[in-house]
């Protein structure tokens, strides 16, 4: 298994319009605040459907 250093950056595409490259750090949490976003839309979408949400 092969590991990366949080501070590890990245090599930007032709989309990143310049903007510095993120590290792996920042691209881990953009993608768990994606993830928990997403379960929030879930959640709405259960309880519009008359279900239980939350804890």
């Amino acid at each position: 298994m092969e590991g990366s250093d949080l501070d590890a950056i990245g090599a930007p595409g032709e989309r990143w319009n310049g903007a510095d490259p993120a590290s792996l750090e920042r691209v881990l949490f953009h993608l768990v605040q994606e993830y928990a976003r997403h379960l929030g839309h879930l959640d709405i979408v259960a309880e519009l459907a008359g279900g239980p949400t939350g804890e």
